[in-house]
């Protein structure tokens, strides 16, 4: 488990600030479709263990942003983490579906001019950063 936690870090700290950006609107969005489902089910107990799982990967992932890259953009990036991340613990408060659906699409939105962004403006490529990349087998699983 320890060498499985280490090769995920040594991997993470090989990205860039905009993979890691686009792996944490990934994460983000895989946690809120599976917190979307534990509320239109109303399964209080795993909707919150859900959002606390999202949060300890935003964080985790977070602290990975690099920030000898250039001061100025890591505290955007990182600004911006904080300000999804306070978006997530209200709308997931909610039992409101149709709220947490629209925050799904803002953050897909976000990871798609993130993506935009990697690929020097020029439109996504098929090959999406997320939790499993293909030639190393990487998965997150904190």
């Amino acid at each position: 488990m320890r060498d499985q936690y280490r090769s995920q870090v040594n991997y993470i700290s090989n990205l860039s600030n905009d993979k890691i950006s686009i792996l944490i609107l990934s994460k983000m969005l895989d946690h809120l479709n599976k917190i979307k489902l534990l509320t239109s089910k109303n399964d209080i107990e795993k909707r919150s263990n859900q959002v606390d799982k999202a949060i300890k990967i935003i964080m985790f992932l977070s602290n990975s942003v690099n920030n000898e890259y250039n001061n100025e953009e890591s505290e955007i990036i990182l600004n911006f983490y904080f300000v999804l991340m306070t978006m997530m613990f209200e709308f997931v408060k909610t039992k409101d579906v149709e709220i947490i659906d629209r925050l799904i699409k803002i953050i897909a939105s976000f990871k798609e001019a993130w993506e935009y962004r990697a690929n020097d403006g020029n439109a996504p490529e098929n090959e999406v950063v997320n939790d499993q990349e293909p030639n190393n087998g990487f998965k997150l699983s904190l």
